[in-house]
């Protein structure tokens, strides 16, 4: 009988670690911790990895146990905020998990590591830092917020990662940043004009360039 090898199982088990934080906030008098449940596992989620390569453990059941646990929670947490923020935030939820699925698919079952769009925590952070808004009584305006998360959908079903306009604008700026000016968006009723710019320039910019980004790779793969 082939030994036992614990420390395989430890970067699965820290992702599942990180899932069962969000499965907790099922049980209503858990519902308050919502923050501290998706920082964890955002946090889970970084570890995870870096767990893989320190231990030298990599493989590709951890890759897909990480993606799962990742798309399940995010998708859990996203949903569960949208569902007090209004009918549009909700139904815009519902289109963005539906992204946040076909990227996952995407990502495990593909031949090629060209990218497969824009991250899910883009999502989780930007329905976070609404709710955490929402809780300490700033209005938000629903449609704005609406439009955020299905913008996030196109760019996560796109084959090719798509950078954010914090990355096309400047790349140290950290993704909380990013998220928090989206959020300003939604708040402030002045700010409409700058959100259509905001996602006009993302869309003109990041698509066309990452995809032919993307048709070049594929004709010249290294």
């Amino acid at each position: 009988m082939p030994p036992f090898h614990w420390h395989r199982w430890v970067p699965s088990s820290v992702s599942l670690l990180g899932l069962t934080a969000v499965l907790l906030l099922c049980f209503e008098p858990l519902r308050p911790l919502l923050a501290w449940a998706t920082l964890f596992q955002l946090l889970m989620d970084d570890v995870d990895g870096w767990l893989a390569r320190r231990l030298n453990v990599a493989s590709a059941m951890g890759r897909c146990m990480d993606d799962i646990c990742d798309v399940v929670a995010h998708a859990g947490v996203v949903l569960l905020i949208a569902s007090e923020l209004g009918t549009p935030v909700l139904i815009a939820a519902m289109i963005n998990v539906l992204g946040m699925v076909t990227r996952t698919a995407r990502r495990l079952s593909a031949t090629d590591r060209l990218g497969w769009g824009q991250t899910t925590n883009d999502s989780v952070v930007v329905s976070l830092l609404a709710w955490l808004a929402h809780t300490s009584g700033s209005p938000i305006n629903e449609t704005m917020l609406a439009v955020i998360l299905a913008s996030h959908m196109v760019a996560m079903v796109m084959p090719f990662r798509v950078a954010t306009p914090r990355a096309l604008l400047s790349r140290p700026i950290p993704i909380l940043g990013y998220n928090a000016l989206l959020l300003a968006i939604c708040i402030l009723p002045s700010t409409s004009f700058a959100a259509f710019v905001l996602l006009a320039t993302w869309i003109a910019l990041a698509l066309p360039i990452g995809g032919l980004k993307w048709s070049a790779q594929r004709r010249h793969p290294a």
